[in-house]
């Protein structure tokens, strides 16, 4: 049972294939897609399209505020806030989740006596060399009880919020990194425009960012709805990682202590 809380402003072709890498996983359990949109001219509305490709269990909710949140931080914590499960994860616009992310984070989470932050130490980064695998990123695919998140007092609005709230797990002893484990994330640095840009303290970043999206032609003012989809190029990008996370995936297979742990590999 795991909400995933996705943060987003304007860019809404990003936010499709958001949708989209949501609408593949193959988890069995209840989930949600919380979408939190603080674009004061943009309200984001489910299409028909996503509700017919919904698997039992899953549900896509949009949150359209109005208003520009301080930092992105009070962002993401109204959105833990909204969350119906007990598991939390972030699910950014701008990244790829491939297929059994949800299935393996809850496995291995269940598998290591459910701590209330679970890090995997191995995720897959993109720039312009294309997908490679990478060590531990920051929230590289985490997955954390939103119990533990506001005891250490949710995020932090200094721009630093990942390593803050890390850093307090840490501290408490509610961290738990998984070093043998299966990749199923993907952090794109390149090719998908300017960020969130929101951070305390730093006006004229929002300021240009706005800027931005009434210049850039992709965004879009007004009501719209959303069709999940992947580009050509993500398409592409999807399966090379999919085939990445194969190779892993028998590597990683033959464990010191005999057993078989779960993988959930995809080989689509």
């Amino acid at each position: 049972m795991i909400s995933c809380i996705c943060c987003h402003y304007g860019r809404t072709w990003l936010l499709a294939e958001a949708i989209q890498s949501y609408l593949r996983q193959d988890f069995d359990e209840p989930s949600e897609l919380l979408v939190i949109n603080d674009h004061p001219n943009i309200n984001i509305y489910q299409h028909e399209d996503i509700s017919n490709r919904l698997k039992p269990g899953q549900e896509v909710r949009f949150i359209n505020w109005g208003a520009r949140f301080a930092t992105l931080s009070h962002k993401f914590d109204y959105g833990v806030t909204l969350a119906k499960y007990p598991l939390i994860c972030m699910w950014d616009d701008d990244d790829l989740s491939l297929p059994n992310r949800l299935a393996y984070s809850y496995a291995e989470w269940q598998l290591e006596g459910k701590p209330h932050y679970l890090s995997f130490g191995r995720h897959f980064y993109c720039d312009q060399r294309g997908p490679h695998l990478v060590a531990r990123g920051l929230h590289g695919g985490d997955i954390m009880t939103a119990w533990a998140y506001w005891q250490c007092g949710g995020s932090t609005g200094d721009g630093h919020n990942d390593q803050n709230l890390v850093a307090e797990m840490k501290r408490r002893e509610y961290y738990h990194q998984l070093e043998d484990c299966l990749p199923t994330y993907l952090y794109r640095w390149s090719f998908v425009g300017s960020h969130h840009s929101i951070r305390l303290g730093v006006e004229d970043a929002m300021q240009t960012f706005d800027e931005q999206v009434k210049q850039n032609v992709a965004y879009r003012e007004g009501d719209l709805t959303i069709w999940p989809s992947f580009s050509i190029q993500t398409q592409a990008l999807w399966q090379q990682c999919e085939k990445l996370q194969a190779q892993e995936g028998r590597r990683l297979c033959p464990i010191s202590d005999g057993g078989a742990r779960h993988l959930g590999t995809s080989e689509r």
